[in-house]
């Protein structure tokens, strides 16, 4: 859109460039603010903005009508809201205010800077899409997609990529966020466009949360294994402009055009250098025909109800470009505790144990499960099993709820082949805003398999419904949902539910959002410290206050807690 309308000369030039973020119509401030350092550390190139540019649409009449003018060139975003006051074949608004566009490639003063200018709704179920249409991105994503490229300048996005947080340790997440806000900043068609356009600096904003935060440089490569080397990527969240929270809003560096760079100096990494984190595009250039094979194989998930040598078999293959769980063993158990990854356990009760789950949906996704393999569904528990399970769920609804948060436990029950396997059920918190949209997201995505859920009364159990029968049941609240499943049921359908719930439908495949082995031992750490107060398993593992009877009692005294948490 803005190509051809900017000089040239200099371009060789090193560059010192201003990003603001969103100004909500405060130009005049703005521009009072640049022009004061402009006087003091200038001259500046030119300034760019993400987000929201006006309010009313009414700040900029001074600047057309010539009564005011801009101090510096000014390239702008713009959201949604912006775009009923622009004319998308107009892009010089007035002397020295160029508004961007919605997704593209552009040169400014000899830099090249990419743009995609789309926000989303993150309490959406979906997050819908704003003006953004995958043809526009295809075409931006095939225009450096030639030999010679080696990385752009600047990136600017109104969202976060998708998985930027990946490969950092829980202390080098933002400061002003829990983990459990982690999966609310991210977009993946933002993470596909960061990946292929590899830039040297992104700065974004985001529509639920806007601060300022600097991430650790992460290394590229890793998306294009079989062609050029390139530079490391550093990414910016920059807050509102003028915000009463005292975040960062306006962000000054100096930049050499990438086009000028030789390779020696482009490719130099800081000590503090992290892998490349959007794990969904690593080896992008594998061939057509290699990522059909894989999106066509069964998911690991799926291998835990499989013969041991169809398990074996699968799980050994270890195919480029996709994560596999091996196991040295193929007929350990997936959840007992001997064989169990402990790492990822956050406490061990008397029946049950709480962990951490692989590949969760979110930071906090983590699992209740059966000590031993006897107790392999809900349905068939005693008493004091069903005491104990209760007393879980309470703790961690009180600890989720502290945080802003409900739980959703749902367990998905296959009796296995061959024998009996461990009970466990998975717990995912949501927003607060959500939880009323549980039941009818099961019953949407249900309705593809003509599941049709029946509620618990106060007194009915999961046995009443489905007996001794694989089902599938939910719970948020005090509202409890069981249907008695047949094979037609995916056993990733509980997932794929609570997935697109959160907005987030990219991560119901858990084998795609495994997380590196020292990032799991911090997040499980950071649990554990923070459930401490609500767990009860560390004054005693009894709930019930009674030993169980010896028939009863699935635990062996000398394997009992054997985990130090």
């Amino acid at each position: 859109m803005l190509e051809g309308l900017h000089d040239l000369v200099g371009e060789m030039e090193k560059k010192k460039i201003l990003v603001c973020g969103q100004l909500n119509g405060k130009i005049d401030l703005i521009y009072k603010q640049v022009s004061a350092i402009q006087s003091k550390h200038g001259p500046f190139t030119c300034l760019l903005c993400i987000g929201q540019f006006f309010e009313t649409g009414e700040e900029l009449l001074p600047y057309i009508q010539g009564e005011k003018s801009a101090p510096i060139p000014t390239y702008f975003l713009g959201t949604d809201h912006d775009y009923q006051f622009l004319n998308e074949e107009q892009a010089t608004i007035c002397e020295n205010i160029h508004w961007l566009g919605k997704t593209g490639l552009t040169n400014i003063a000899g830099l090249s800077i990419g743009f995609f200018a789309s926000s989303f709704d993150p309490t959406a179920r979906k997050r819908n899409r704003v003006d953004y249409d995958d043809e526009a991105v295809s075409e931006l994503i095939q225009r450096v997609s030639h030999s010679q490229f080696k990385g752009i300048d600047i990136l600017l996005s109104n969202e976060w990529p998708c998985g930027i947080l990946n490969e950092l340790s829980a202390n080098d997440y933002p400061s002003s966020i829990s983990l459990l806000h982690v999966e609310k900043f991210g977009v993946d068609v933002i993470a596909k466009v960061a990946s292929s356009l590899v830039p040297r600096y992104h700065f974004a904003s985001n529509t639920d949360k806007q601060f300022f935060y600097e991430r650790k440089p992460y290394s590229n490569g890793a998306q294009f294994p079989q062609k050029n080397i390139y530079p490391v990527s550093r990414f910016f969240s920059i807050g509102n402009a003028f915000n009463t929270k005292s975040q960062r809003f306006l962000y000054a560096f100096n930049v050499d055009p990438i086009s000028h760079m030789d390779n020696d100096e482009l490719l130099k990494e800081p000590m503090s250098t992290t892998e490349f984190p959007y794990t969904r595009y690593k080896h992008m250039d594998e061939p057509p025909s290699k990522i059909a094979k894989l999106e066509g194989s069964p998911s690991v998930q799926s291998t835990r109800f499989m013969s041991n040598e169809e398990s074996a078999k699968y799980l050994g293959s270890n195919r480029k470009g996709t994560k596999l769980i091996h196991r040295e063993n193929p007929d350990a158990c997936w959840f007992c505790l001997e064989d169990a990854e402990k790492h990822l356990i956050v406490t061990v009760g008397q029946y049950f144990y709480i962990a951490l789950a692989k590949g969760g949906i979110n930071p906090y996704h983590c699992l209740i499960v059966s000590i031993l393999h006897k107790w392999s569904s809900e349905a068939n528990l005693f008493r004091k099993m069903l005491d104990e399970l209760l007393a879980w769920k309470k703790a961690i609804t009180m600890f989720f709820n502290r945080e802003g948060f409900t739980p959703v436990f749902y367990e998905h029950y296959v009796p296995r082949d061959g024998g009996d396997h461990h009970m466990h059920i998975q717990v995912i918190p949501v927003a607060k805003n959500l939880e009323d949209k549980v039941k009818r997201a099961f019953e949407e995505e249900g309705g593809q398999y003509r599941v049709r859920f029946k509620t618990l009364e106060i007194l009915d159990t999961v046995r009443d419904v489905a007996g001794f029968d694989p089902y599938i049941a939910f719970q948020v609240n005090n509202t409890k949902c069981v249907y008695r499943v047949d094979s037609r049921i995916p056993f990733h359908f509980g997932r794929t539910v609570l997935a697109n719930l959160l907005g987030v439908p990219e991560r119901s495949d858990w084998k795609a959002c495994v997380q590196p082995r020292a990032l799991e031992e911090s997040a499980t750490t950071d649990f554990r410290n923070n459930f401490a107060p609500f767990n009860f398993a560390l004054s005693g593992p009894n709930v019930s206050g009674n030993n169980a009877n010896e028939d009863e009692n699935p635990v062996n005294t000398e394997n009992e807690n054997p985990v130090n948490t």
